[in-house]
């Protein structure tokens, strides 16, 4: 069996729970640090600060599921990403290739603090369970 890391990814489960959750990615889209504004707070009207961002849509969501990813899938996010950054934000392939890696590196960090299946939320800069794995 392939080995396994720990990534997070857009979930709609308990979505609601807040009520200014919001999710517009798609269901088990991989999700990065997207940017946020210099001002505001985390449950202002914009959401930036309580939001991650999907690899693909580049849509935003409040609540993020740890999923167990292997070497191929996780490839996949990197190149995913790394076209995201070249195209979406006109970075050149080496910016792109370099802001992605570091992307992965840091979801994967955070991700392996966690259970598979517990559902993450982001709250500025903390990212913290809201319902633990079979929980």
């Amino acid at each position: 069996m392939a080995k396994t890391k720990r990534y997070l990814v857009a979930t709609e489960e308990t979505q609601g729970e807040r009520k200014n959750d919001f999710n517009w990615c798609g269901v088990e889209e991989p999700v990065y640090f997207g940017f946020e504004c210099d001002g505001g707070s985390v449950d202002d009207r914009c959401g930036c600060k309580r939001a991650m961002s999907g690899v693909d849509t580049a849509k935003a969501t409040t609540t993020m599921r740890v999923h167990e990813v292997d070497k191929e899938e996780l490839t996949s996010i990197l190149q995913r990403l790394t076209t995201h950054f070249e195209d979406g934000w006109k970075m050149t392939r080496e910016e792109a290739l370099n802001e992605a890696e570091e992307q992965v590196k840091e979801v994967l960090r955070i991700a392996e603090v966690f259970p598979p299946g517990t559902i993450i939320e982001k709250r500025g800069r903390n990212l913290q369970a809201r319902r633990a794995a079979n929980g």
